[in-house]
């Protein structure tokens, strides 16, 4: 959905932010699963099903936010060359 809306210029910023929020809620609840392991059974096995599926939605969570992080990054940099370039374009005029 979040990359539906982000073709919207106007809703790109905003959109990429929420779903930026929603990996790292995401990572945040891939440790849900080994948290109840740890609680029923006071040990943690990281070869049970449920620990499994937390870790590998933890690591694709991180993964995620990495990559929307690297979008900002890159995407500040194209706005700040594409301003640095008008400027220079307006006092060569």
């Amino acid at each position: 959905m979040c990359g539906a809306l982000a073709f919207n210029d106007k809703l790109r910023k905003h959109v990429m932010h929420l779903a930026a929020m929603v990996g790292l809620l995401g990572a945040l609840g891939g440790f849900m699963p080994l948290i109840r392991q740890i609680s029923k059974t006071g040990e943690f096995d990281p070869t049970k099903k449920s620990a499994i599926s937390g870790e590998l939605m933890i690591v694709v969570c991180v993964v995620f936010v990495g990559l929307c992080v690297n979008s900002f990054i890159q995407a500040r940099k194209a706005r700040k060359a594409k301003e640095a370039s008008a400027a220079t374009s307006t006092s060569a005029v």
